[in-house]
């Protein structure tokens, strides 16, 4: 492995590629991005059970069942919206 000062031209030109290379990988995560946006409505729209599957493990996954709130557990949402409001205000 080679340790000697790059000249300006040397740093220029790294610096250059270096951007390059991120642009390009930015540019491919963007595609890919797309790619799996197009697939979705694709499937989605055509399968509709794995749509419904996929919104409802979503609705799961953003479910809390129960606050521990110091001694005591709250399992009701009324209870759970009050101290969600009452830890914020």
């Amino acid at each position: 492995m080679d340790h000697r000062t790059l000249s300006a031209e040397e740093r220029w030109l790294r610096n250059t590629l270096k951007l390059t290379s991120l642009g390009l990988a930015s540019l491919e995560r963007t595609i890919a991005r797309q790619r799996s946006r197009i697939r979705w409505l694709g499937e989605g729209d055509a399968n509709t059970k794995l749509f419904h599957l996929v919104a409802n493990g979503r609705k799961l996954r953003n479910f809390i069942p129960a606050l521990q709130l110091e001694d005591s557990v709250i399992t009701d949402q009324n209870g759970k919206e009050e101290a969600f409001y009452n830890a914020y205000k």
